[in-house]
C-alpha cells in the first residue's frame, strides 16, 4: 500500500532549496528509500543534492556497473553511511541476494539505502519503506511525488 505524503514540482536550480525539505519532513527517518523515473528523470542528480546537503564528502555517481556505492556523511552532529544501490542490471530477487543486496536492507542506525531501479527486486524491500518518484514533464522541471509504502 502506498500512502501519498508530499508532491511538488521544480526545477534543477530549485533542488538544493527543495531537498533539505523532503530530507527533514519525510526522508530522514526511513532507513531505505526507493527512487523510481525513467532514465534521465534525476534520480541520480537529486541523491548527489542531498548528499551534499548531508555533508557527503564523496563524489556521487550513478552505480550503474557497480550496484553500490558507498558514501559518507556527518550531518548536524551525526556521522553515517548512505549505500547508494541501482539495481537496473539486477534481473531478479535471486539476482539481489547474490549481489548482497539484501543484507544492505538491514542496515544500522544512521546508516540509509537509497535504491534506484528498486522495482526490479522489491519482493526483498523492507515492509515499510519511502520511494521517490520523479517524473520529466518537459526538459527543465521534474515532478516529485514522496510515498509511505507498507
Amino acid at each position: 500500500m502506498e500512502t501519498k505524503l508530499f508532491e511538488t514540482s521544480y526545477t534543477l536550480n530549485q533542488l538544493e532549496n527543495l531537498v533539505p525539505e523532503i530530507w527533514d519532513k519525510y526522508l530522514s527517518s526511513a532507513v531505505v528509500i526507493t527512487f523510481k523515473g525513467e532514465m534521465g528523470a534525476g534520480k541520480t542528480t537529486f541523491i548527489s543534492a542531498l548528499m551534499q546537503y548531508l555533508g557527503g564528502e564523496d563524489s556521487v555517481s550513478s552505480p550503474t556497473f557497480s550496484i553500490v556505492n558507498e558514501y559518507h556523511y556527518q550531518h548536524n552532529g551525526v556521522s553515517g553511511i548512505v549505500y547508494h544501490m541501482d539495481w537496473y542490471r539486477i534481473k531478479n530477487v535471486a539476482d539481489a541476494i547474490n549481489s548482497g543486496m539484501e543484507d544492505l536492507l538491514s542496515t544500522s542506525p544512521n546508516n540509509y539505502c537509497l535504491i534506484e531501479w528498486a522495482e526490479n527486486a522489491a519482493e526483498i524491500l523492507p515492509v515499510r519503506y519511502i520511494k521517490v518518484s520523479l517524473e520529466t514533464p518537459n526538459p527543465t522541471s521534474r515532478n516529485l511525488v514522496v510515498y509511505q509504502c507498507s
